[in-house]
């Protein structure tokens, strides 16, 4: 390691944290388990050391890289230097709806999914996922046609190197994790497209608080509200509602009842000043899915939870 590589891996970016702090950039703090309160500044939160270090050498050599700490350094850079511009335009308007450019709205959404790749909580899933699959037969299977010309070219039974493979998942920690940071080497993956598509396919709108109350987020930001099921992500299979808290005053909802007006170019923005309750249906949705902090501009504002 260089003395100069970033060991404090923000999952939740400090750009997205710093729209709730208050005039003196700090946030409150709830911790969950303890319930305690705690004043914090954005780059004291959300952040694990070397988080999205790749820490196998066969990881760097199969994706042509040479620096462990690639993927802190350059994967999340674009979307964290447009967040607050996307943010201010997309929460300029409290009145009447808007236009605003297709791809600007994409980039937000985009930078939202990404925001929820990089959480532990969804690390702690896909790893598990890749492990269970790799010391299953289903692995097995997807190599099975290419056994026959493994030995021809090797001379060798090729059963040995699968359950190595299937060793290491089962026993290495750190192989199901390299693939899981590795799958950010690519800033805008197919999955985060395709997530993006399905969203804007629907309305975007713009909720606002009403005077004397405020939203909230965590250490966990945004959930899927499927029926009357709380999701950390999924359900967008059927009818759902996404939402992500992006300031105190504003937070984005996707509504999939209701289908975009859209165009090539652009697509429209619904804000609107919601009711207390409905306030409080997201600050309780994200103190649901938060992993163990809450934060927010106002202790008041978490008095409740």
């Amino acid at each position: 390691m260089k003395s100069n590589d970033p060991i404090q891996h923000h999952y939740v970016p400090q750009v997205y944290l710093k729209g709730f702090t208050n005039e003196k950039g700090d946030l409150i703090q709830y911790d969950i388990k303890y319930k305690t309160f705690a004043q914090k500044k954005p780059a004291q939160v959300g952040y694990k050391i070397d988080y999205f270090k790749i820490q196998r050498p066969e990881t760097k050599i199969i994706n042509q890289i040479t620096d462990e700490y690639l993927i802190e350094k350059n994967s999340f850079t674009e979307q964290e230097n447009n967040y607050p511009k996307l943010v201010s335009q997309i929460t300029g308007n409290t009145d009447s709806p808007f236009a605003i450019a297709r791809k600007q709205l994409e980039l937000l959404v985009a930078t939202l999914i990404t925001i929820k790749r990089r959480n532990p909580s969804f690390k702690e899933t896909m790893t598990g996922e890749i492990k269970n699959h790799a010391a299953s037969d289903a692995f097995k299977n997807q190599v099975a046609p290419y056994m026959e010309l493994a030995r021809q070219i090797d001379k060798q039974d090729p059963e040995i190197y699968i359950e190595t493979v299937k060793e290491q998942f089962r026993n290495e920690p750190s192989k199901s994790s390299d693939l899981y940071i590795s799958s950010f080497l690519d800033p805008y993956p197919s999955i985060v497209k395709q997530v993006t598509e399905t969203l804007l396919a629907s309305q975007t709108n713009i909720w606002y608080v009403p005077p004397g109350i405020e939203f909230i987020t965590s250490d966990n930001p945004g959930f899927i509200l499927s029926g009357t099921e709380v999701l950390n992500f999924g359900g967008l299979g059927g009818s759902h509602l996404f939402a992500f808290p992006l300031t105190p005053a504003a937070c984005i909802v996707i509504d999939s009842e209701v289908p975009a007006l859209l165009s090539i170019e652009s697509t429209m923005i619904h804000p609107k000043v919601v009711e207390n309750w409905q306030v409080k249906m997201i600050n309780q949705a994200t103190a649901k899915v938060a992993m163990s902090k809450l934060f927010a501009r106002n202790k008041s504002s978490l008095a409740h939870l």
